[in-house]
């Protein structure tokens, strides 16, 4: 080696080269010189496309179906459960009742008449129930007097 006689021999300048891996999915490290993409590039950016758009319109909404399902059903089964016991705490209090009861004035003259009672109170929720849901119905496909849906 020698001894540099000059400031501009005694620089040394070194070049870093990158490598590239050609089967990167890295939008920086792939494609030509110039920055502009190849086309594993391009189908790669849409399959991520496809595969996003997809979970956002079918995931995604099964998801919060499931919840608001999940609330609406255990809210269902609660109801049904109340409104069972209370026709049952109904039909047993009605055959308390000594005029309905076997021991009465007359026996078992008057005994079904707390079963028709509770009967005809069940018919009355269910049909409450059926017009509630046809009026939410309705009120769900009315239209706007804007003509918008």
């Amino acid at each position: 080696m020698s001894t540099p006689t000059s400031p501009v021999e005694s620089t040394t300048t070194t070049t870093t080269t990158k490598a590239v891996n050609i089967f990167s999915t890295d939008a920086a490290a792939v494609g030509s010189s110039n920055g502009r993409k190849g086309p594993t590039d391009h189908v790669n950016e849409l399959k991520d496309l496809v595969v996003s758009y997809a979970k956002q319109e079918t995931i995604d909404p099964l998801f919060s179906l499931k919840r608001t399902m999940s609330f609406g059903m255990s809210g269902a089964v609660c109801i049904g459960l109340g409104v069972s016991l209370a026709l049952l705490g109904m039909l047993r209090g009605l055959q308390e009742i000594d005029l309905f009861s076997q021991d009465g004035p007359t026996p078992g003259a008057w005994t079904l008449v707390p079963y028709a009672a509770t009967l005809l109170a069940a018919a009355v929720v269910i049909a409450l129930a059926g017009l509630g849901a046809k009026r939410a119905k309705a009120a769900k496909h009315r239209v706007d007097p804007g003509g918008s849906r």
